[in-house]
């Protein structure tokens, strides 16, 4: 999934299918999303709709979207943890300037092994139900183990 950044109202998200690009997407932009499976046409979704082409459903209430980031081997709060609830992580983008093995975390506990990325190399995944879950009350973290290797990137997540 490649994204083409314009200003926050606008941002577009274009939709590919193993290499072939089937369309493209609005993001939020207010309480509805456009979604563009073919040139020339067009569907609107409204908060909670799920699109059956696309199986994507959009949520304005519920999903967040934040950027982060770090400067070498460090641990970094991504998700502030919520008494009595959990982070719910649907998406993410990782770029790293170096080589660097990375996880996330909730607080100390790893969610996910260690996954390594090459010079600049990236990694992301999406499912709207969900990759994976804080443990109740707990920070959602990342970890990035090697120094003087920047990472950037971005989460979209619920709180659950």
């Amino acid at each position: 999934m490649s994204n083409s950044t314009r200003p926050a109202s606008s941002s577009v998200v274009a939709i590919n299918n193993g290499g072939g690009s089937v369309g493209s997407m609005g993001l939020k932009t207010g309480n509805t999303h456009e979604i563009s499976g073919h040139p020339g046409t067009n569907e609107v979704l409204t908060s909670g709709e799920m699109n059956t082409s696309y199986f994507y459903r959009f949520n304005q209430d519920v999903v967040t979207t934040t950027p982060f980031g770090t400067t070498g081997a460090e641990t970094v709060v991504v998700v502030t943890g919520v008494a009595n609830r959990s982070v719910e992580l649907v998406s993410y983008v990782v770029v790293a300037s170096g080589e660097s093995q990375v996880k996330w975390q909730s607080n100390t506990t790893p969610l996910t092994s260690g996954m390594t990325l090459g010079h600049n190399g990236g990694i992301s995944s999406t499912n709207n139900e969900g990759l994976l879950r804080t443990n109740t009350g707990e920070d959602l973290r990342f970890n990035s183990s090697k120094a003087g290797t920047a990472m950037a990137g971005h989460v979209s997540y619920k709180i659950v």
